[in-house]
């Protein structure tokens, strides 16, 4: 995640603390929301059903 963030703050050259903790949220927010989206593919993928998200 703080890799993801630091990436993500030098390309777009803004660095301060407010940014800093603006990136940073967001950050987590996509990477909770691709966790959850590989999640339901594998789970489709594998055939499993009834299991609670």
């Amino acid at each position: 995640m703080a890799g993801l963030s630091l990436h993500k703050l030098v390309t777009d050259g803004r660095i301060h603390p407010a940014r800093i903790e603006e990136v940073v949220k967001k950050t987590e927010k996509q990477i909770e929301a691709e966790i959850v989206e590989i999640g339901k593919r594998t789970v489709i993928d594998l055939g499993i059903h009834g299991l609670h998200p």
